[in-house]
């Protein structure tokens, strides 16, 4: 789902630069619950959860994780 989202240059680049043996299980974890459980769950099409992450990071006044967001253009539509 995280490479569906975010795009599969972008997380491979993430997963490689910087992950210690330390981190890797912490980024497995990551990975697992929030892009395999939180993402995945009924409920809500990938469009509306997208829009739901965008919308709470942008009230945060965080960026998103990745500045070439596959959605954005969905975005653009609303």
């Amino acid at each position: 789902m995280r490479k569906k989202v975010l795009g599969e240059e972008y997380v491979t680049n993430q997963l490689s630069k910087n992950v210690s043996e330390f981190a890797q299980p912490m980024q497995q974890l990551v990975s697992e619950i929030a892009w395999g459980s939180i993402w995945t769950r009924p409920g809500f099409e990938l469009k509306q959860s997208s829009l739901i992450v965008v919308a709470l990071l942008a009230s945060k006044n965080f960026p998103a994780e990745n500045p070439n967001y596959k959605a954005r253009d969905s975005f653009l539509q609303v």
